[in-house]
Order: structure tokens, then sequence, then C-alpha cells
């Protein structure tokens, strides 16, 4: 074997091996667009890993990279009268039935540039998250965290703009 082969080869299986001792990368899932009198439906693939317990990670930034939640950024077209407009973001967990009755999924809103703290959350009821809220503001973070469910074929988010 040439030396050009052996080389490619070792480093195909190094490549391997960084692989596969790495978590699964959660993904950046774009952004969003909506303005007010509007509504919005995007299905998105589905979240596979449940968080573990040992880790209460969370956040835009650490959703980076864990594989139990994604990330989305919101841009929001703000009207000039923003108090006569509510926002309803709805999270649906779609898939087969749980093996948890409730609290499988979860739906953070985050301010951007992000806080400590999310603005709004929402645990699933059945297979439902919802954050009813004013925007003031024309970026924020949506989180998007699977916590308990095993069976899934993807989420979709809903939003309304009235």
């Amino acid at each position: 074997m040439g030396r050009l082969k052996r080389t490619l080869l070792l480093i195909g299986l190094l490549s391997l091996l960084v692989a596969i001792g790495q978590p699964v990368r959660a993904d950046d899932r774009g952004s969003l667009e909506i303005a007010a009198g509007r509504t919005l439906s995007k299905e998105f693939p589905a979240i596979a890993v449940p968080m573990p317990l040992s880790d209460v990670s969370w956040d835009p930034n650490n959703c980076i990279t864990a594989p139990w939640c994604d990330r989305l950024t919101l841009k929001v077209r703000v009207p000039a009268h923003p108090e006569d407009h509510r926002l309803t973001i709805k999270l649906e967990w779609l898939g087969g039935p749980q093996l948890t009755a409730s609290n499988q999924c979860y739906l953070y809103l985050w301010n951007d540039p992000q806080p400590l703290y999310p603005v709004r959350e929402s645990a699933c009821v059945g297979d439902v998250a919802s954050i009813d809220f004013v925007p003031i503001k024309p970026t924020y973070q949506l989180v998007v965290r699977n916590f308990t469910a095993t069976k899934s074929t993807g989420y979709r988010l809903k939003l309304i703009y009235e």
C-alpha cells in the first residue's frame, strides 16, 4: 500500500474515532419571520435524544451542540402600536403516543441577546406547548427541548400574530 493511501486511511480512521465520541449535534434551525395579521406554520425534524437528567442546558447557546434541543431565531415585524397585537407560538409534538403523559417537550422564548433566563416557557400538556405574549422587540430566540419523549416524527411550530 502506498504512503498516500496509508495517510488517507489513517485520516479517515481518526475522523471516525472523533465522530463516534462526540454527541450528535443539534441544529440551529434558522429563523422564522412573522408580521402582525399573519399566521405561519413550519415543521421540523425530530429531536431524537431526550435530555439526560444530569444536564440542564437548554439555553440557546447550549443548543448548538446539545442533541436534545433546537434553537431558532424569531424575527418579528413589530407594528407601530405593539400593545394592540399578541403573538401566540404553539409547539405541536408530532409522532406516536408518548410513554409519559406530559412534559415530554418544552418551548422557551428568550430575548436576543440572551439574558440569564427565558422570557417565557411552556411545558407540553399532551403534545402541545403554547406561549402568548406582546412582542416589543424585533428579535427573539426560541428553544424547543425534548425532555422525555421517546417517539417522535418531528414537531410543528405555529405562529399566530393577531
